[in-house]
């Protein structure tokens, strides 16, 4: 029958066509959220005037860079490290 696959046939095919992702290092999803969390205070202290908010978006933007910088370099050094 055309079309009529036996049910390990398609999950060896289905498990080929997924791409596998590597984990990420926490520093990296901390610096994520971080850079998210102050781009918006930053936006947010723009809006309504407040300076100080806005600084502190800056800051914490900034934080986040450096955060998610740590984890790229934490995760090529175990992707270097790993067999």
């Amino acid at each position: 029958m055309p079309g009529f696959f036996r049910e390990s046939e398609v999950y060896v095919n289905f498990r080929r066509s997924v791409k596998k992702e590597e984990p990420m290092d926490r520093q990296r999803i901390e610096g994520r959220l971080k850079k998210a969390t102050g781009s918006i205070k930053e936006k947010a202290g723009k809006a309504i005037g407040d300076r100080h908010l806005e600084d502190e978006g800056k800051a914490e933007k900034a934080e986040g860079h450096i955060r998610s910088g740590v984890g790229k370099a934490m995760d090529a050094d175990a992707r270097r490290d790993a067999p």
